[in-house]
């Protein structure tokens, strides 16, 4: 595969190369054995002109695979590097991405130390009246409820992270919640009380996507039937060299709109 595309690439030079070697300069030089018949032109013999001719040919060849040995050298040395340029890449992009632990269940939500990372859904007035219904919310006594747990089990904090829930189940009227959570810190997980939670709608997601951003990569990640998929899909526009996602996965975009969201310790101090 090298050969062609090497011969792809410089045919031209060298045939450009081949007709002067080849062409250009011996008709030089039999005009000057013609036209200049004198001196030590006059006193070459077809011997010595054989020799001149085989000397100069060699001479030709010679060059010409110190040339090719050489260009091929440089090119699969170039080859290498840029493997290994793209590994190096591929390495760093896989140590800055975050890993998460996602679940959907029933939590002891005050179990949390700071309750800063419980965050709840805004849903305006409804937020407000379960609030005021769960009054054991935030107060470090037990309390259940259906809830998303992410927990950030890398070596650096998350931000920005994008949440999709879905609830297909009847097939044809998707619920839907988007959000986005500001923060994860390294080790560190958050509760969220989602808008079904609050609405006692019953449906809760079956489906939940999740986007992020690296400082190199955007990714996203996709739990079905509270089942990893276990794979990252890469949705950067930088080349990678990593191709760790089935083929047939279609990349889905980070949603634009989310819905509003505020964590528990800013809202129970109202009700206090």
């Amino acid at each position: 595969m090298f050969k062609v595309d090497f011969f792809k690439k410089y045919w031209k030079i060298g045939l450009l190369f081949s007709f002067i070697g080849f062409v250009i300069i011996p008709f030089l030089v039999l005009l000057g054995e013609h036209f200049l018949n004198f001196g030590w032109f006059s006193e070459a013999d077809n011997g010595a002109w054989l020799g001149f001719w085989g000397g100069y040919l060699g001479a030709i060849l010679s060059i010409g695979g110190v040339y090719w040995s050489l260009k091929v050298q440089i090119e699969n040395n170039n080859e290498l590097f840029r493997k290994q340029l793209n590994e190096d890449r591929r390495r760093i992009r896989e140590n800055d991405r975050p890993d998460f632990l996602i679940q959907f269940d029933v939590f002891d939500v005050n179990s949390v130390e700071d309750f800063h990372n419980v965050i709840i859904n805004n849903h305006s007035r409804q937020t407000d009246n379960f609030l005021k219904t769960n009054k054991k919310l935030g107060k470090h006594e037990k309390l259940f409820l259906s809830s998303l747990k992410i927990e950030n089990t890398s070596d650096k904090d998350a931000t920005n992270i994008s949440v999709e829930l879905i609830n297909n189940s009847d097939g044809i009227h998707p619920f839907i919640e988007r959000v986005q959570i500001p923060i994860i810190r390294a080790h560190n997980y958050i509760y969220y009380i989602p808008r079904s939670t609050i609405e006692t709608s019953g449906h809760n997601p079956n489906v939940i996507n999740i986007w992020v951003s690296t400082k190199y990569e955007n990714l996203y990640y996709q739990y079905h039937n509270l089942e990893s998929t276990n794979y990252w899909e890469v949705i950067s526009d930088e080349p990678i060299s990593d191709v760790d996602y089935p083929e047939d996965t279609s990349l889905k975009d980070s949603p634009r709109k989310f819905e509003a969201i505020t964590n528990i310790y800013e809202k129970v101090t109202i009700y206090e």
